[in-house]
């Protein structure tokens, strides 16, 4: 038993070894809207012994919009898009309840990588005849 125990052990610490994760987050601002954009890289894989990856990156992607107006149910129908260094999105949806509206997605391989730091992201919001467009920052 102890040394299956030891077994299971060293095995958890080699697993835990092989994902490094980092990430970075931009956020912005308008008069109606706060934006939080965030990037998780999953690193899965051996290293060769001069550290280069051997498996494949993965890029979590995920933008939160909120509506930071006084009457959520007011907003209706919300056209939204944004540009990032790894691509684009846009479409139509409604918030929920919270006033929130979150889209996520992702991308991989072995040259995924997370968006640099001085990069500014463009996200667009339209909405009862009202267009805003929100500048992400990293912080």
């Amino acid at each position: 038993m102890r040394r299956f125990l030891i077994i299971l052990i060293v095995f958890m610490l080699l697993l835990s070894g092989c994902n490094d994760e980092k990430s970075i987050t931009f956020k912005g601002k308008s008069d109606h809207w706060t934006a939080n954009y965030v990037e998780k890289l999953s690193e899965a894989g051996a290293r060769d012994p001069s550290g280069q990856l051997l498996s494949s990156n993965y890029v979590s992607q995920k933008l939160s919009l909120k509506y930071e107006g006084l009457n959520v149910s007011s907003v209706g129908r919300v056209k939204y898009s944004y540009e990032t260094r790894h691509g684009s999105g846009s479409g139509h949806t409604v918030l929920n309840q919270d006033g929130y509206l979150i889209i996520s997605g992702g991308h991989g391989g072995n040259n995924a990588s997370l968006t640099e730091s001085d990069t500014v992201i463009v996200v667009t919001v339209e909405w009862n005849g009202i267009k805003e467009v929100i500048r992400l920052t990293a912080r």
